[in-house]
């Protein structure tokens, strides 16, 4: 599936349903803050997040 395809046939309808302005990049800021909480290793939370520089993953997004 397309990003555009999956952006404007799902996401767009259940964000408006649900009253919210979120884009799909908000959900990394949630994600990897509840991976940090759950204790997963940082190391795996910067591959699933794809970054490779030291300290981004928890300056940027953890909260």
């Amino acid at each position: 599936m397309e990003y555009k395809n999956y952006y404007e046939s799902y996401w767009i309808p259940i964000i408006e349903q649900l009253g919210m302005t979120h884009r799909p990049h908000d959900t990394r800021h949630t994600g990897v803050s509840l991976l940090t909480t759950a204790g997963v290793d940082k190391r795996i939370i910067k591959k699933i997040v794809g970054h490779k520089g030291q300290g981004i993953t928890q300056a940027v997004y953890t909260m």
